[in-house]
């Protein structure tokens, strides 16, 4: 289930009465927020709860400013940094938002620019890390190598971008609202996705409403995380799961992804409620 790092507590409690579900996506805004989480950090790894991280929604890939956009990438790695008591096994953003007429004009450079936050990222994690070995296989003198932070205790959690929407109305426009900025992104991600260990998939079903694309066909292989959520097909209001346009099929074929996670999201009320419910669905398809 996905929560903001003030209910954490609930989303904690949920989890541990549900005896199904055991990953959060914690929305985190502010460094300061870590400070406040890592006291929870017993409390998730003695229950078995894995974590995920959403950054805030203002973070800007396609931000065209080279100063505000490296911050960003800074601002990722801090973030990556600050909670590593919780063992985050991923990162997940938005890919960002420009100028409507501007991206208009000139949607490729906007999009070029989130490739030059990727690498601006993997810049600042090189800084920060280093590489080991591992043997594949006992006595069999085969290796693989790793990318892990300097902290011993934690590997670099996988990055993922989420498809987003755009209602074509207003001065900014979201990017990542269709297939074609994906496909640009992800025709350079192989030697990213070595060294940061992304950027990979994050396919929202209530996004998929309400922008729509072949996302589930085009980027099956590169999907490590699903978002389970719903709304009126007007705007993404995240209610209960199949009280919107969203249906049981469409549950169905994000899961059929094979994500490494999937979150539910909605009001920690309605998660309670759908738990059950939605496990059953997904059964149907693991």
């Amino acid at each position: 289930m996905s929560c903001l790092s003030k209910d954490i507590e609930t989303a904690i409690d949920i989890c541990k009465k549900s005896k199904v579900f055991n990953h959060i996506e914690i929305g985190i805004d502010n460094l300061s927020e870590c400070e406040f989480l890592k006291k929870y950090s017993d409390e998730i790894s003695k229950n078995g709860i894995s974590v995920g991280i959403h950054l805030p929604m203002e973070l800007n890939t396609n931000e065209n400013t080279d100063f505000i956009r490296k911050s960003w990438a800074e601002f990722t790695y801090k973030i990556i940094e600050s909670t590593l008591s919780l063992k985050p096994v991923y990162v997940n953003m938005h890919m960002g938002y420009a100028i409507s007429q501007r991206l208009e004009n000139r949607r490729d450079s906007y999009i070029e620019n989130t490739n030059s936050f990727l690498r601006e990222f993997e810049s600042v994690i090189s800084g920060n890390t280093h590489t080991i070995s591992d043997n594949i296989c006992e006595n069999v003198d085969i290796k693989s190598e790793k990318t892990v932070l300097n902290n011993p205790d934690m590997d670099i959690p996988f990055i993922t971008i989420e498809n987003s929407y755009s209602d074509g109305d207003g001065d900014f426009s979201n990017t990542g609202d269709r297939v074609s900025d994906f496909e640009h992104v992800f025709k350079s991600s192989s030697a990213l996705r070595k060294n940061i260990n992304g950027p990979y998939f994050c396919f929202d079903t209530g996004h998929n409403i309400l922008s729509n694309g072949n996302y589930s066909e085009l980027f099956c292989d590169d999907t490590r995380l699903v978002h389970l959520s719903d709304n009126n097909g007007i705007k993404d209001t995240h209610c209960k799961l199949l009280s919107g346009k969203l249906k049981k099929e469409d549950i169905q074929r994000a899961i059929s992804m094979r994500p490494d996670y999937a979150v539910i999201e909605t009001s920690l009320n309605d998660a309670r409620e759908s738990l059950l419910e939605i496990y059953e669905i997904i059964k149907e398809v693991i």
